[in-house]
């Protein structure tokens, strides 16, 4: 059973990643069907939660949001360089899929995140 409990810190998001995102044609192991993934870009190759399709019509995508401080934490090794590469992909992406819906006249756009 897949738990964070017996991983240190600063391998959770790696591990989280392989875990649920380790294939990229698929959304947690459902049904494939064509995705965008940031991942492709090799500037963004480590956000491969960051992904988006097209069903309808509708634009859906989905973003790494963290609540909580969003891991700017001064205090944990890393954690502040992290977030600042998470945060610029983020505001890439987020583009990406606003400007893709209205290339594509999309009558809708969903974003999900976690």
């Amino acid at each position: 059973m897949f738990s964070l409990l017996t991983i240190p810190f600063r391998d959770e998001l790696p591990a989280l990643r392989e875990k649920f995102f380790g294939d990229s044609s698929t959304l947690v192991g459902g049904a494939s069907f064509d995705l965008i993934v940031q991942s492709d870009n090799r500037r963004w190759s480590r956000f491969v939660e960051n992904r988006l399709w097209i069903m309808d019509q509708v634009v859906f995508g989905t973003l790494h949001l963290v609540g909580s401080g969003n891991n700017n934490q001064e205090e944990i090794n890393g954690a502040v360089v992290e977030f600042r590469e998470r945060d610029a992909a983020n505001e890439v992406w987020l583009s990406d899929i606003f400007e893709l819906a209205i290339a594509r006249k999309a009558p809708g756009l969903c974003l999900f995140t976690s």
